[in-house]
């Protein structure tokens, strides 16, 4: 397949990956991990009033703690290792445009 980039466009063809079910099992955990531990930290039970309304997910991102980097990393990991990654590494025959865009060689 090939693949048309374009300034107006970043790619006309892209064929999305197709994980097997144990892959999106496990993009799935990661993905579930990367919105509990958040909503844990908004909605802490112990918590005063005070310290809840200072809690949003904005403050979250903006303090980015280890524990948010790194579940975020492992959703990432996740998807990378079973979806475009595997598909990249197995192949080799697509490259990044002067667009940013990834086109078949």
């Amino acid at each position: 397949m090939t693949s048309i980039c374009r300034p107006t466009t970043c790619c006309e063809k892209f064929v999305f990956p197709r994980p097997t079910d144990q892959q999106i099992d496990a993009i799935g955990i990661a993905d579930k991990r990367l919105d509990d531990l958040p909503n844990n930290w908004l909605n802490q039970p112990n918590a005063s009033e005070e310290e809840l309304k200072k809690r949003s997910l904005t403050n979250l991102y903006t303090q980015r703690p280890t524990w948010l980097a790194n579940v975020h990393a492992e959703l990432d990991h996740e998807f990378w290792l079973h979806t475009v990654g595997r598909k990249r590494r197995r192949t080799q025959t697509t490259r990044r445009s002067s667009h940013g865009c990834w086109r078949q060689i």
